[in-house]
């Protein structure tokens, strides 16, 4: 077993090692394994990458001379990180280095692996090892905090819904990640339309149509019918989305609700199991 934070936390158990759980003690102990894994990976960020770094923190930008040309110099992500006073400022630096456009196949000299991959893969490790509650979830063309969710549901709810969806309703669904993690109020407001349009945009992809929501649920369970699907089941998932459709038209699509964290995790998860089974009946 590699040494991650599950691996930390039986060999503790094991030992009988009992930690006091200091929050100050545990945002120095992420910062200072994200630093880590930063210096080692920040050469994957492109100099386009670096120059937008410098302009978030508003300092001068550096630069160190090549064989070729002077290029931004690149330390200063891990070292401006390091510097972060608080848990919420790192994560706001963190984020933004996650944005930031690294190289791409074969654009790396030297390399001739999956530059994106290499570069996650040791800052995922460092959050992994924390007890913050945070973790980082990727998807093809983005990479987003937020906090962690049931460890059981995790899996099946939001990592493999994401390897489901695809065009404008993988987007929404990881806007509303994005979202979510933010934590406030507004932000939650913003989490539920994303998913909103996420359960529209791919109704919409999996029955091959350009109707809303409401519509849609009605196409959808015709469609179930037709399959001769449990009518049981048929009208659970009509009520679910019955519901859902209504609880969006009236917290979220006009960004005037007031939906809380707990809510939020809630409405993720649903729309992560519908868009499972979606995915299981109407198979494209």
């Amino acid at each position: 077993m590699p040494i991650n934070g599950k691996w930390i936390r039986q060999t503790k158990r094991r030992f009988g090692v009992q930690d006091k759980v200091d929050g100050r003690a545990e945002f120095r102990a992420l910062r200072q394994r994200v630093v880590n894994a930063l210096a080692e990976v920040v050469r994957f960020i492109n100099p386009d990458g670096v120059r937008e770094f410098y302009q978030v923190i508003s300092e001068p930008t550096r630069y160190f001379e090549t064989t070729f040309d002077l290029r931004p110099d690149p330390r200063i992500i891990p070292a401006k990180l390091a510097q972060a006073e608080n848990l919420e400022q790192f994560l706001f630096l963190l984020q933004v280095v996650l944005e930031l456009p690294i190289y791409g196949w074969g654009e790396l000299l030297g390399f001739h692996g999956d530059p994106r991959a290499a570069f996650l893969a040791p800052i995922r490790r460092a959050i992994e090892m924390s007890q913050i509650d945070v973790e980082l979830t990727a998807t093809d063309d983005r990479a987003i905090l937020r906090p962690r969710g049931e460890p059981l549901l995790e899996k099946p709810l939001i990592e493999e819904t994401l390897g489901i969806l695809r065009g404008a309703a993988l987007g929404h669904f990881t806007a509303a990640l994005a979202s979510y993690g933010k934590g406030t109020n507004a932000d939650h407001v913003k989490s539920a339309e994303s998913l909103r349009r996420c359960l529209e945009e791919c109704l919409r992809d999996r029955l091959s149509n350009q109707k809303g929501l409401t519509a849609n649920i009605s196409t959808l369970l015709s469609k179930l019918k037709e399959d001769g699907r449990d009518p049981a089941i048929r009208n659970i998932i009509h009520q679910t989305f019955t519901c859902l459709d209504k609880y969006f038209n009236e917290n979220s699509k006009h960004n005037d609700g007031d939906i809380d964290a707990t809510e939020n995790e809630y409405l993720l998860y649903q729309v992560g199991l519908l868009v499972r089974y979606i995915h299981r009946t109407l198979k494209k």
